[in-house]
């Protein structure tokens, strides 16, 4: 069997903000999803940040939940941004989803309100925008 071209080292919340104050039961909620990442070709690790956002439907500027993240992954042989293969992009955002998902539902639950959660997404464009959006260092 081959060695995985790349191997995931970590997820990490570097930064989550919550404002539950006067919620409405159930609201209409607009979720996004930002990715960009940069790739150190001298230790062969590419750092993804991933970002959430929901705000309420009715008023665009009343942000709800957001977060940032950030996620590693080592390459198991030397690359340059331009030979990284198309299929890491998007897996790379469908491994660190199902962390951003369960965050956002536990801080959510917790704050005992009904919690946010995420349905099952196709994450597709968002590896596009994250492979637009990387940068060598």
């Amino acid at each position: 069997m081959d060695k995985a071209l790349f191997s995931f080292d970590g997820f990490q919340v570097r930064k989550a903000m919550v404002n539950f104050e006067n919620l409405p039961i159930n609201p209409n909620i607009d979720i996004t999803f930002s990715a960009n990442g940069s790739f150190n070709s001298a230790s062969n690790v590419f750092e993804v940040h991933f970002g959430f956002s929901s705000r309420l439907t009715a008023d665009k500027e009343r942000e709800i939940i957001s977060v940032d993240s950030v996620a590693k992954f080592t390459f198991s042989e030397p690359m340059q941004l331009k030979t990284i293969p198309d299929y890491f992009y998007s897996n790379s955002i469908a491994i660190l989803f199902p962390y951003m998902r369960a965050f956002i539902s536990t801080i959510s639950l917790q704050a005992n309100v009904s919690p946010l959660i995420l349905p099952t997404l196709n994450m597709t464009r968002l590896g596009e925008s994250l492979k637009e959006n990387s940068s060598q260092e």
